[in-house]
């Protein structure tokens, strides 16, 4: 059974972008194929869907961030 997809368009700033280009370079000239910045963020979002992020009263993305962050560690780091 095929999942839907949908396109989504997000304001991130030029050094998040600069980083994603570079990740997927990266990966092609470490011997692997050059990864799309689309499939880097779907990668990182399949991730986070697994972590069990409290959000419980987030109201600013630094929060967020805190509370990704503690998910990870919840996890032991992997």
């Amino acid at each position: 059974m095929a999942s839907s997809v949908y396109q989504l368009s997000a304001a991130v700033p030029a050094k998040s972008v600069q980083y994603l280009k570079w990740l997927g370079q990266t990966a092609e000239t470490c011997g692997g194929a050059r990864i799309p910045k689309a499939a880097i963020v779907r990668a990182l979002l399949n991730v986070a869907m697994r972590l069990e992020i409290d959000v419980t009263e987030v109201t600013t993305e630094q929060q967020l961030e805190e509370r990704i962050w503690g998910a990870i560690e919840r996890r032991g780091g992997r």
